[in-house]
């Protein structure tokens, strides 16, 4: 189960290659967030029910019904439905992502010795992840489907944290509960600010801005 766990997440991030809907990438994300908490369950070795709900508030709370529910809002209130054509093709995407990840796998085999974690095939899908986030901001158009390239980052950085710590601290769970509900409270609002002064929340109309 843990392992297909894992599979199960790498399909979600990559599935970012394969679809240009906007709705479908939130669904994605929603997705992930119930991997992540299953992940995180099998991999606890003592069950502690203060550690459950923060983990269930964090994972199903926050990153399956809240943070999708605020992107779902802007892409309705911004009246898109499509990523824009970044001249990539989709067969382009699904290759740069197979890149990714094969690049990830043979990292983490590599550095297996000198890390000192005990699966390489956990990081090698968290690495990739992360990788991926990047990839999707960087090649991506709508301000929108930055944050949710953040948001694939952000999940990839949690899953990392699994490899390295067998039990995140409580203040770190703080932490990042609060960077990543400020980024998205902020940035939702900025995109709805550039709908309103541009019509369009294509990240092109900011080369258009002058001091």
């Amino acid at each position: 189960m843990y392992y297909g766990l894992l599979v199960l997440f790498a399909l979600t991030v990559i599935y970012f290659s394969v679809t240009s809907r906007l709705r479908a990438y939130v669904n994605a994300l929603a997705a992930q967030g119930v991997i992540l908490f299953l992940i995180v369950l099998v991999n606890m070795k003592e069950t502690n029910f203060q550690s459950v709900i923060l983990i269930l508030i964090e994972t199903i709370g926050f990153k399956t019904i809240l943070i999708p529910y605020i992107l779902n809002k802007i892409i309705y209130q911004n009246e898109a439905s499509r990523e824009i054509d970044a001249g990539l093709s989709n067969f382009f995407s699904i290759l740069a992502m197979i890149a990714i990840f094969s690049f990830g796998f043979i990292l983490s085999f590599w550095t297996k010795e000198v890390l000192e974690y005990s699966n390489p095939f956990h990081f090698g899908v968290a690495f990739s992840s992360i990788i991926a986030g990047m990839y999707i901001i960087l090649t991506k158009k709508r301000l929108i489907t930055h944050i949710m390239g953040y948001m694939v980052f952000e999940n990839g950085i949690f899953l990392f944290s699994l490899t390295l710590l067998k039990e995140m601290p409580l203040i770190v769970n703080l932490g990042v509960l609060l960077e990543l509900f400020m980024i998205i409270f902020v940035s939702g609002f900025f995109v709805t600010k550039i709908k309103e002064s541009y019509n369009d929340d294509n990240i092109d109309n900011l080369t258009d801005l002058r001091d």
